[in-house]
């Protein structure tokens, strides 16, 4: 599995590259992007499903930790592509309300779900048998998701689903947040640390590092 696991990083990763680099329009790349990433978790399904693992410890760290970080970024892709289709066009005032509705919505999503939310940020471990294995399943205070209804029992958890959001959501944030500060100063120029490349690469880079515990224990 560990070796399945790395090729597939590896694959993915090279195309990710490839298409960063060959494609120059937002709207295209997230879509070449997501499609290149809903292929690399089909693979990985068709391959979890058939796994067995030798322990808890092991599925929880998958479902924990391999799956949302892969899902995660599905996300978020298809949500900056989203995004970027219903943006409307007009004037800066427009542009930034429609970019705040959306910074909005992505609040409204944790808001709704504080007890995993906490959880997922204390860097918590004693539920995790009941949010990261297949074969448990406990509501307590928990929001119930629609997407429950959709849950495959073979490739899902109670939770695995909701982190890989937070995560994605926690990325859209930052994106939000940088196109909002180019409305608000399109002509600055930043003297102290200058990015010659777009920013998404930036936080393409700064999530790869962090996937990895680059900077420790430091939260994202």
């Amino acid at each position: 599995m560990n070796d399945f696991l790395l090729k597939l990083k590896k694959e993915t990763e090279h195309k990710l590259r490839m298409i960063n680099s060959a494609e120059k329009d937002p709207l295209k790349r997230a879509y070449s992007i997501a499609l290149a990433l809903a292929e690399a978790n089909a693979q990985l399904k068709a391959r979890v499903i058939d796994h067995e693992f030798g322990n808890k410890d092991e599925e929880i760290y998958f479902f924990k930790y391999v799956k949302p970080y892969l899902v995660s970024r599905l996300i978020y892709w298809c949500q900056v592509y989203n995004i970027e289709m219903n943006r409307p066009v007009g004037p800066v005032e427009v542009q930034r309300e429609y970019l705040y509705r959306e910074l909005r919505n992505l609040q409204d999503y944790i808001e709704r779900r504080p007890e995993f939310y906490s959880y997922y940020r204390l860097g918590s471990t004693h539920n995790d048998v009941y949010y990261f294995t297949r074969d448990k399943f406990e509501i307590g205070r928990q929001y119930l998701e629609a997407i429950m209804s959709e849950r495959e029992p073979s490739y899902s958890t109670n939770c695995d689903y909701k982190l890989a959001k937070i995560q994605a959501n926690e990325r859209l944030e930052i994106l939000l947040k940088s196109q909002l500060d180019e409305l608000d100063h399109p002509h600055e120029e930043i003297v102290q640390l200058p990015w010659a490349a777009k920013k998404v690469f930036l936080i393409e880079l700064l999530y790869a590092l962090d996937s990895f515990r680059a900077f420790g224990n430091i939260p994202l």
